[in-house]
């Protein structure tokens, strides 16, 4: 629930910009269909028409850092990331909104400063980025798919898929099993960023 005046404030072209998709659900909330440290996350494909590998699911001690991580780029429970910044900054109908918020890439609450610049949570997510890339000269559409990865083993399971397109827009493909979306918790967010210029987060 962005609009093209914040995507174009936010960076001066969508060339080169980094976005994902994740959530988590916050310690002692987890119920039987999503227990604690379960983790929702986007998976970039490098061909359009082909579906990733799945993410591991790994153990919840493993996946407790990875909760972690997206929960502080969220800032539930903290005074830094997201939902800590929009509260310290005054609203803005461009800049920090009920839906979207840019925050500077120098900002100990920004996506850059908590989760780095690699894609993979800080480091403590060890299969690959998380991040989809556009392109140089970017024009049609990049696709990440979406996993649930609860805390076990074998592999997360595919929600379907995200698209980012060169008009500034994101959408959604699921797959059946729509119900999933409830468990949505406070903890997602949806981000595009520029390295080292910007961040841009949308809170769900």
């Amino acid at each position: 629930q962005y609009n093209a005046t914040q995507i174009s404030t936010a960076f001066s072209s969508l060339s080169g910009v980094s976005w994902s998709a994740m959530s988590a659900v916050p310690s002692g909330t987890g119920d039987a269909s999503a227990p604690d440290n379960t983790v929702w996350l986007t998976n970039p494909r490098f061909d359009l028409n082909v579906q990733t590998t799945p993410f591991q699911q790994k153990t919840a001690s493993t996946q407790s850092s990875w909760r972690s991580k997206v929960l502080s780029v969220a800032g539930v429970n903290s005074t830094v990331g997201a939902i800590g910044y929009s509260a310290g900054t005054a609203l803005d109908p461009v800049s920090n909104t009920s839906t979207a918020l840019i925050i500077p890439s120098d900002s100990p609450s920004s996506y850059s400063q908590i989760a780095g610049l690699t894609g993979n949570l800080g480091g403590t997510f060890g299969q690959g980025t998380i991040e989809n890339t556009t392109p140089g000269g970017f024009t049609g559409v990049t696709r990440s798919d979406f996993y649930q990865l609860k805390p076990g083993s074998g592999n997360g399971q595919y929600l379907g898929y995200f698209e980012f397109g060169a008009n500034g827009k994101a959408s959604f493909t699921s797959v059946p099993e729509p119900g999933t979306w409830a468990l949505m918790t406070l903890g997602g967010v949806a981000l595009l960023r520029r390295r080292l210029t910007g961040v841009f987060t949308k809170q769900s």
